[in-house]
């Protein structure tokens, strides 16, 4: 179990926490995660004012996902550092959980950081045993608009096993009247053997008034054409 820092931190990583055997969690500490391409900013001393020390504090921002992403039977870190100028980094081979970890390498066709607006998701999306990645963004549909819409994007694993690439991004939905704080992950709660999405956002306008809400949308499997079976080909049971 882990936790991202999302606010304030100069030193950015994740948290961890093991299991025990009573069911309860116990905080193991932080991980820093050193990514390269980083962005030189001003000091905090030479914030002077208040918006100014509000807007460098919140350039630090990390994000992390877990997963085996090429292949070589060792869990990797994703991380998306918003300070930096490059794409989503990754750990190589093993890693210890204490001290610092070096995410040095980039994830081959990963969109650039600034355009990664929440913890990136991977999954095997479409089925092929690869995984894909999910993100997701916020823009102002018009010049007057007031509200943001969120997009989420989907890229396909296109390389082989132990070397992984993505594709071009593919609009996979997007939502009008949302904030920019927004959450996304994918499951498949409703058991029909594909992954839905999750998307999480708050429902009011500040603080204490809103609340963050959850909402899912499946992914229901195409109707059965007269004539032909399910299984007529790998691609007979997905839609994007």
């Amino acid at each position: 179990m882990t936790g991202s820092d999302d606010c304030c931190d100069k030193a950015p990583g994740f948290h961890w926490f093991r299991r025990e055997a009573d069911g309860t969690y116990a905080a193991k500490g932080e991980v820093l995660v050193r990514v390269s391409a980083i962005q030189a900013g001003p000091s905090i001393a030479d914030a002077v004012k208040l918006q100014a020390l509000s807007d460098e504090l919140a350039r630090y921002r990390m994000r992390v996902r877990f997963a085996d992403w090429d292949d070589d039977g060792h869990v990797d870190i994703l991380a998306v550092d918003t300070r930096s100028r490059g794409r989503i980094a990754r750990t190589r081979g093993r890693w210890r959980p204490e001290g610092a970890v070096d995410a040095a390498a980039e994830v081959e066709g990963s969109p650039k950081v600034e355009h990664v607006d929440c913890q990136p998701v991977v999954i095997d999306w479409d089925g092929d045993g690869r995984l894909d990645l999910i993100t997701a963004d916020h823009v102002l549909p018009s010049r007057d608009a007031r509200a943001y819409t969120c997009r989420v994007w989907l890229q396909r694993n296109e390389g082989q096993a132990g070397s992984p690439r993505l594709g071009p991004r593919r609009l996979l939905t997007s939502f009008e009247n949302w904030g920019v704080t927004v959450g996304v992950d994918a499951a498949d709660l409703d058991g029909e053997g594909r992954p839905g999405l999750l998307l999480a956002a708050r429902t009011g306008e500040q603080a204490p008034s809103y609340r963050t809400a959850v909402w899912y949308h499946p992914r229901r499997r195409p109707p059965i054409t007269p004539g032909t079976r399910r299984d007529a080909g790998p691609d007979a049971s997905r839609q994007p």
